[in-house]
């Protein structure tokens, strides 16, 4: 690939599939943080021309661009409140099984979360 195509080229042309370039995805972080998260199709469009400056791009590219992001966001916020609630509910299930092991009386808090799981 010659350097002029890689550095203007947003498009590869074997895969059809659509790579933006540095300057279209610092604009679009740009515009994501500013807090537009779903573009309606006349921003979509003003946003496909301004890219257009820097590169190959279409319309559905910044569409999807604008859900991918959206949709990423929401896992990784699932996937950190997951990893936050973790570990308490490890230690709770955790002290309940050594309170059986040790046929002491578990605590409320310990017999309300063992209810939760299914026998």
């Amino acid at each position: 690939m010659s350097p002029s195509r890689a550095n203007c080229s947003s498009t590869s042309s074997s895969s059809g599939r659509w790579s933006p370039t540095q300057e279209q995805v610092m604009v679009l972080h740009a515009l994501y943080r500013s807090g537009l998260t779903k573009p309606n199709p006349s921003q979509v469009e003003r946003i496909t021309s301004q890219l257009s400056l820097y590169g190959r791009v279409q319309s559905k590219n910044v569409l999807y661009w604008f859900q991918n992001r959206k949709a990423r966001d929401r896992k990784n916020l699932r996937n950190k409140l997951h990893q936050q609630h973790q570990p308490q509910l490890y230690h709770h299930h955790h002290q309940l099984l050594i309170n059986n092991y040790y046929n002491t009386t578990p605590s409320p808090f310990a017999l309300q979360l063992f209810n939760c799981f299914p026998q």
